[in-house]
């Protein structure tokens, strides 16, 4: 089964890195293009996943190959910001997901009670120290899952 679980369309905004945010996209592919693109590339399955955003979905929620992904921008206790992959989400995870950004230890315990599934992207990015992002995923985790 093949799916790239990291793909931005124009829903995805503006550049995240400082210099680049003013004058750049994330992306300039719309939504349904992305989607042709991925399946003649021989994706089984698609997903989208834009910064802060599902909008997406209005386009490339009635395929039947399709899942809703978002990757989510927040940040560690120690002030680090990253981006996290979430999958398999429902528009009703939307608000509960945007009230917890700021709060990355109860983002992942929703993550854990919805059953969703989530990975912490850009993992070896030299700003996020890989001791303290072991040490914080391994604190984040839920006793019971």
């Amino acid at each position: 089964m093949r799916c790239d679980l990291h793909v931005h369309t124009r829903a995805s905004g503006m550049c995240n890195v400082p210099w680049l945010r003013r004058i750049c996209r994330e992306s300039y592919n719309e939504p349904l293009e992305t989607y042709r693109t991925l399946k003649a590339r021989g994706m089984d399955l698609v997903t989208v996943t834009d910064h802060d955003s599902i909008g997406s979905v209005d386009c490339l929620g009635s395929m039947p190959d399709f899942f809703l992904g978002e990757e989510v921008s927040c940040r560690l206790p120690s002030g680090t910001r990253i981006h996290v992959g979430v999958y398999g989400l429902q528009e009703r995870h939307q608000s509960p997901i945007e009230q917890r950004r700021d709060d990355l230890i109860r983002l992942v315990h929703y993550f854990f009670e919805q059953r969703l599934f989530f990975s912490i992207n850009h993992a070896f990015r030299r700003s996020l120290d890989a001791a303290r992002r072991r040490t914080f995923i391994s604190s984040a985790r839920p006793s019971r899952v």
